[in-house]
């Protein structure tokens, strides 16, 4: 009974001494709420009569500040927009391109100076070094459990460790040593070993929150600037325009031999020249109809090529005017014959061949070869009740055939007017891809200027309806119009050299881009300073990224193995 009573009577006293110190604390703290930690050092001692000595108060170094602040993490991603705004300035219209710059520009220079700024006094907390006699308590005072390691306190002061310092914190109990702390009790620095700012020092803080942000931007940046943006021709013309270039005014074309252009130069040509024709497909009834590209000039000083000519379009020609003749006669006013026989025509709605002996002569004369036409022969051979193609062409040479009527319904008129369209087809697209071939062949040597920008170099006449909607035959007239106009025509070519190429005909091929205004060269420069900074932004934070999550790593480790040397270098020294 008397242990029980014992141990209730302890219990009760610790229980009163507890609630007295804390209701004491509680109205000490409500009553010196406003006062420095000086102040209250200096209360604490009245009251209590520790012995807690005010040694210094200091700024704290520069290197404790960066363990409780992350420097760079929001100057990071305003740099990122910064950066993203730019790209947004190269791809936007000229007149919203220099206030995006200035935009982008002003929160760039922030982020950059508040990254590289030297810190002020201001920046840095005041550090008050104390000296006393750390003690465990029972009970942590006024502050939050989860908020500190161990329950020290000095004097009435909770002390608040870093959690890494753990069961190194029992060497300096009880025992009168210098302790550094912030004015939230936070301890930077306890005796001879524990200290954040030696930490700092021999063991940096990796923080690479900033790497990640700046790398995964530039990366993204990056991305946009090679899907966007034409980052070719901005990396030739800056480059060359750092260099320095010239400019080059020519109208003669053993001038131009001589004079050794370079990429950026300024090109300025005036002569007589060939349009360009751009390669046929190699399929000879390929009917893609273009035959001349004047964004493209073959200058040259040998004669011009000859135009097209054909015997073969000749051939067409004749067969196709004598059977739409035949075929169509009410189309032609001047037409011969017996009036009665035609009237009986109409009425029956039948179509009278009146000259078959030519269609056959025109057919042989177009389609010589035995392979040719097979299908229009085998029509003819039908219409004629011959037996063969060759006895129905002996016939109409003998003349045999001048008296035999060939009726045909309207069906058959459009079948054979169809067929003979479909041949005649093959014939022209053939003639015109041989003759396209011949005029993308000129002689050796000399120059070919394009237009990157595919603009035309020399102006002309442009056909009236789309070359697409031309018959066979008048595509083949247009070519010849348009061979009378362009192979051998003046033109003016002028712009910056954005390509030299010599191909293996000995012919120079020189392109050319137009000469851009101010708002086009600060687009090309600006494209080539961005890619630079955002490739060099990209490899240095992607190997510091790397570097420093392999040093964090093992930063703890090597805290601890620094500590345990300290310690058991001071437990041999005590105990020599």
């Amino acid at each position: 009974m008397s242990t029980i009573a014992l141990i209730l009577t302890l219990l009760f006293t610790s229980l009163v001494t507890v609630g007295l110190r804390w209701w004491f604390y509680i109205r000490r703290r409500s009553t010196t709420r406003k006062l420095t930690l000086k102040e209250l050092i200096t209360s604490v001692r009245k009251e209590d009569g520790e012995r807690i000595e005010l040694i210094d108060i200091r700024k704290e170094t520069p290197e404790e500040y960066t363990l409780h602040h992350s420097r760079g993490v929001q100057e990071a991603i305003t740099i990122c927009i910064a950066l993203s705004c730019l790209f947004f300035s190269l791809i936007s219209p000229g007149m919203l391109l220099p206030w995006l710059i200035l935009i982008a520009l002003m929160p760039l220079v922030w982020a950059c100076w508040r990254l590289f700024r030297p810190l002020s006094k201001a920046d840095l907390q005041e550090v008050y070094c104390l000296s006393g006699t750390p003690k465990r308590w029972g009970l942590f005072g006024e502050s939050k459990q989860s908020q500190m390691n161990n329950n020290i306190s000095l004097g009435m002061i909770d002390l608040i460790y870093p959690s890494h310092w753990g069961s190194r914190l029992t060497h300096d109990l009880d025992k009168k040593t210098q302790i550094d702390i912030y004015v939230n009790h936070q301890v930077i620095r306890q005796g001879s070993h524990l200290s954040l700012h030696d930490e700092a020092q021999r063991f940096p803080l990796q923080r690479w929150g900033r790497n990640l942000i700046l790398m995964v931007g530039s990366l993204l940046i990056l991305i946009m600037l090679l899907l966007y943006v034409p980052l070719s021709l901005s990396l030739k013309l800056s480059v060359v325009w750092f260099q320095g270039a010239q400019s080059w005014h020519v109208t003669d074309i053993e001038a131009l031999r001589k004079i050794p252009l370079h990429i950026g130069d300024i090109l300025s040509v005036q002569g007589t020249g060939m349009c360009y024709v751009p390669p046929s497909s190699k399929h000879p009834n390929y009917v893609v109809f273009t035959p001349f590209d004047c964004s493209g000039i073959y200058w040259n000083s040998v004669a011009p090529l000859a135009q097209p000519e054909s015997a073969i379009i000749e051939k067409v020609a004749t067969l196709m005017n004598t059977i739409k003749r035949q075929l169509h006669p009410q189309e032609n006013k001047g037409i011969s014959g017996n009036q009665q026989s035609t009237a009986k025509m109409k009425k029956s709605s039948m179509t009278r061949l009146d000259d078959f002996t030519d269609i056959i002569l025109k057919t042989q004369a177009l389609c010589e070869k035995a392979s040719d036409c097979i299908w229009l022969k085998n029509v003819l051979i039908n219409l004629g009740h011959a037996k063969n193609w060759t006895v129905l062409v002996e016939a109409a040479c003998s003349g045999r055939l001048a008296q035999v009527n060939v009726l045909l319904p309207p069906v058959k008129v459009e079948a054979l007017q169809r067929l003979v369209n479909i041949i005649i087809s093959s014939y022209v697209h053939r003639e015109i891809h041989r003759a396209t071939v011949a005029l993308n062949s000129p002689s050796p040597g000399g120059f070919l200027i394009t237009n990157s920008e595919g603009k035309q170099w020399v102006e002309h006449t442009p056909p009236l309806v789309p070359l697409f909607d031309y018959s066979a035959l008048e595509q083949w007239q247009e070519l010849q119009r348009l061979s009378r106009q362009l192979l051998n025509t003046y033109f003016k070519a002028e712009g910056i050299i954005t390509d030299i190429v010599t191909d293996t005909q000995g012919t120079q091929h020189i392109s050319l881009h137009s000469k851009p205004d101010m708002i086009t060269i600060i687009r090309y420069q600006g494209t080539s300073l961005l890619l630079l900074v955002v490739i060099s932004c990209l490899v240095i934070n992607t190997v510091l990224f790397i570097r420093r999550v392999g040093k964090n790593r093992y930063r703890m480790k090597n805290i601890q193995h620094y500590y345990t040397r300290c310690f058991d270098h001071t437990e041999t020294f005590s105990n020599k």
